[in-house]
């Protein structure tokens, strides 16, 4: 948010701003977290958490000053696809791994 908006303003985050009537909510591409601080990629369609973007260490943001649109989606190493996160269980998504004992999860569960 660039701008403080009035007391009589609506604000909308970016994935509700761009949403079209009757599509579905969007998903980071990143994490199976819905919702939250969701910000567009430079994959068409695709969205990405700000925390998910700060926590992979591939991925980087076009505009600092609007964190968008996040990109180096694809540049994720194949290895973060392949784990399970040690909080949720799930097998979707990148994930980080401690340095030490080298646990699993995704940025948003921990």
């Amino acid at each position: 948010v660039l701008e403080r908006p009035g007391t009589d303003d609506i604000w909308l985050c970016r994935a509700c701003e761009k949403r079209e009537k009757k599509q579905l909510k969007p998903q980071c591409c990143v994490c199976p977290v819905e919702g939250g601080a969701l910000k567009p990629t430079t994959l068409p369609g695709y969205w990405c958490h700000v925390a998910c973007m700060q926590w992979m260490p591939e991925v980087t943001v076009v505009d600092v000053d609007r964190m968008e649109p996040i990109d180096r989606i694809n540049h994720i190493h194949k290895q973060r696809w392949q784990h399970k996160c040690s909080i949720c269980k799930k097998e979707m998504g990148a994930i980080i791994q401690c340095h030490a004992c080298f646990t699993a999860f995704h940025p948003l569960c921990a």
